[in-house]
Order: C-alpha cells, then structure tokens, then sequence
C-alpha cells in the first residue's frame, strides 16, 4: 500500500477516525467511572488546569459537570470573622479574683461572652495554675475530691465547654521519653493522610512542660504557642510542629486563623515546604520547609479592617446588669471571634505570645489570599468534539501526500495549533475540549504513515 494512492489515504483517514473516535467515546460514555474514562477525563482537565497554574489561582474540575472553575486568589478581609480584642489588665480596681486572672476569672469572663451572643473565643494566654492533686483524680472520686482550684478549673472547662469554636495554647518541647498528648491537642491532630510533601524538616515535639488541666469541651482545640527546644525569629511565625510519630499540629496562630475561617482540621491540606491550603474557600497560607510563614509586613494591616474599639476584661462584668434585659444575638457578635489577650506590666507576663507577634495575629486571619468568586469553564458537547475529531482526521489524510520533511513539520505544527486552539477558546468562550482524542488520531496518522513509508523505501 503507498500513501500516493487515494485507497491508502481513504484507508488511514478511517483508521485515524477511528481512534480519536474511540477515545473520545471512553472519555464520554464509559460506564466505569472508576477505569479510563475518569482516567482519560483527569488527564483532559488536568491539561487544561496547566494553563492556569501560578500561585494566584485555584482550579478544581467538577467530573459531573465536565467544567473547569477558576479562583483568583486575593486579600478578602470580609470572608474572615471580625475579631473583638478582650484585654485583660493589672485590674487596678480588683474586681477580679487575683491578678493574673484565676481559672474562676476565666469562667467568670466566658461565661459573660457567652451570655451576650459569643460563640467563637480564642484564648492567648497561659491556661496554667498551680494545684495540690491531679483534676482527673480528683474528678473519679467526686466532687468531694475536688480542692477549691479544682473546682475553679472545671468550672472554666464547663463554660469554655459552652462555645462552638474555642482555642487554648500550650508550649511543647522535644525530650528524651513521650508524654502522652493532651487531649485539645489531639482533637487538632492533622493526620499525614492530609500532608504532602516532605515533612521532616518540621520540628518534632513529643512534651509539653506546662501541663494544664483546662481541656474545655469536644470543640477545645489545642495549638502550641512556642517550641522551646527550637530557636523562635522575629521574621517568621511557626505553624506546624510534629507531635511525635501521630501527625502535625498547629500552632495557636493557625488554630486563630483556622477558626477566623470556619475551617476545622480535617479539611487542612498541607504542602510541605509550599502551603498549607485551608478547606475549599480558606486562605492559602505560605510556609516554607520547617512549617513555618513569613511575619505579615506591618503595611499590609492596612488592607484588613479597621480593628474594633478593644474590650477591657473588668468591664464584661460591671456592665452586665444594663445587658441583663436583652436575650437576643447580635449579628456582629455572634459571627466575631474574641481573642483573649492581656495587657499591663503585670498581666502581660500570662501572654503566649509577644506583643509583636499578638499584633501580627488579626492581620494574618484577615490578609492571608484566600479564592474569589469562580469563573467556569465548560467543555464542549460531545457532538462539537467529534466533530473537531472528523475535520483533524480529514486534515491529516492531506499531509500524506507531502514529502516526508515537510509531512512531520506538518503534524509537529498540528500539535501546536490544536494548543493554541485551546488557549483562545478558554479565553474568548470559557470553553475547552479534550487534547487526549485529537492527540490520539494524530499520533495514529503520523505513525501509521510514518510505518507505511518505510515499508515502502525497504521494498
């Protein structure tokens, strides 16, 4: 058979149709989701989600709808809670217990947040106090077995208990024997199922040596405020550390940012080194190898809110019977999250962190890129693509009639108009259509033609 008769390129032309015909039907109506057709599908969508890769946006393909939708990613400080800053002073006028607030305190001011509509608390100080008998004992034998500071901390963990999202930080460190992991920090435990990447450069924890007894309730997450066998930097904020060989855990900042987000830990994604992606429509957070994200630049506090007038602790309490006639949620109070912080040259000694880096924490929730609103792209009908498959296959029946220099030029050049066709479809119609068939029918009249004159030059 010559490619110079009209028979051998009638004959390769079917042969051509044939299987781009063929993929394009796998790819279609496959009755295997599970097999190539999905295959096929992923590696269409996935071609067409590289022309869109960079760091500023977000593909995701909808198998069901056959569509491409495109995030761009950008600062949206409304898609965070507005945070409301609750200070806690040297309580000049002692209308607390003692000061440093005692666990009584805390239950006190919890118990006022959540009387007037607060649901979402993040506590940024130490959850720390000195005891005469273990809380966990002293819970089996009653509440006989309770001292009196006991019964302070299971009041605290009973009205933390109250909240839909709440946070306590602890510092860890790294020893020589593993302690068992308290129970908040296990409940944000980020499993290595959810971690790509190579994540043993994070640092590993496997203490921490100022226990505490606070453990609030099912919704109490734990994050660690400093690793204290590792350098701390003014630079960077830690986010990720190992608790032994059981996952990662946050870090109280991540926790702030996850809950400013409505993200819990099982929809974290992290890319070691790379990113650590929060749920579909939280921030991208950029960390590098050691789980660790760029200070955010004082500047950019300005592309945030404007922060809310701050609360001082005392004044939940002094306040409370002019409130006392009103049940009812506040809108803007019960979508913001209370960060509980101190303030004064004594109480600040109880913050787990810096004055710095507690600056550093509404920006981070609020100017971190997260995705916008989506742009969809839809793949063509399955009548336009086969229609696309017989015009190729017609198109490439001519070549065979060129010398061989000029044939392969020809399908080399094919190859990248049907790219360029790609591009200008996805930017002038949102459309795109699958490079697998084409590529296929191409690739069989090239190589078909290719075997065919070879024959040829041997006989």
């Amino acid at each position: 058979m010559k490619l110079s008769t009209v028979t051998a390129r009638f004959i390769i032309a079917l042969i051509t149709m044939g299987m781009g015909t063929a993929m394009l039907l796998i790819a279609y109506f496959a009755p295997f989701s599970s097999g190539p057709s999905n295959a096929l599908n992923s590696l269409d969508a996935r071609c067409i989600k590289a022309i869109f890769s960079a760091s500023t946006r977000v593909t995701d393909y909808h198998p069901d709808e056959r569509s491409i939708s495109v995030r761009a990613l950008g600062i949206h400080p409304e898609q965070s809670k507005p945070i409301q800053r609750l200070l806690i002073t040297d309580d000049p006028e002692r209308i607390f217990e003692s000061s440093p607030p005692s666990p009584l305190d805390y239950a006190v001011m919890l118990e006022h947040l959540h009387d007037r509509g607060y649901r979402h608390v993040l506590l940024a100080t130490h959850m720390s106090w000195d005891r005469e008998q273990d809380y966990e004992d002293a819970k089996d034998d009653g509440l006989e077995g309770f001292d009196e500071n006991l019964l302070s901390i299971h009041a605290l963990n009973t009205k933390l208990a109250l909240f839909e999202q709440s946070a306590i930080g602890f510092p860890v460190t790294r020893g020589a024997q593993d302690q068992t992991i308290p129970e908040p920090l296990k409940r944000s435990l980020i499993p290595y199922a959810q971690v790509s990447g190579n994540h043993q450069l994070i640092p590993m924890v496997n203490q921490v040596p100022l226990p505490s007894q606070v453990q609030g309730g099912p919704h109490t997450l734990g994050g660690f405020n400093r690793i204290e066998s590792s350098p701390s930097s003014s630079d960077t904020t830690p986010l990720l550390a190992h608790w032994s060989q059981d996952g990662l855990i946050p870090s109280l900042a991540l926790l702030a940012i996850m809950q400013a987000h409505n993200v819990p830990p099982e929809e974290l994604h992290i890319d070691c080194g790379k990113r650590i992606i929060l749920g579909h429509d939280g921030p991208h957070i950029p960390i590098d190898e050691y789980g660790q994200t760029p200070a955010p630049d004082p500047g950019s506090s300005a592309l945030g809110r404007k922060p809310a007038p701050a609360t001082i602790a005392h004044e939940l309490i002094t306040t409370r019977e002019k409130d006392q006639g009103s049940n009812k949620l506040e809108q803007s109070t019960a979508s913001a999250m209370v960060l509980i912080m101190a303030k004064g040259a004594i109480a600040s000694q109880i913050n787990l962190y810096d004055e710095e880096h507690l600056a550093q924490l509404p920006i981070l929730c609020e100017t971190l890129p997260t995705p916008g609103e989506d742009t969809c792209y839809q793949r063509l009908p399955f009548s336009l693509e086969l229609a696309l498959i017989v015009g190729l296959s017609l198109i490439l029946c001519r070549y065979l009639t060129l010398s061989p220099y000029y044939r392969h030029l020809a399908f080399t050049l094919t190859i990248a108009l049907l790219m360029i066709a790609v591009l200008i479809l996805v930017e002038t119609r949102h459309q795109w259509f699958g490079l697998s068939a084409p590529l296929t029918a191409l690739l069989t009249a090239w190589l078909t033609s290719s075997q065919i004159k070879k024959t040829e030059t041997t006989e």
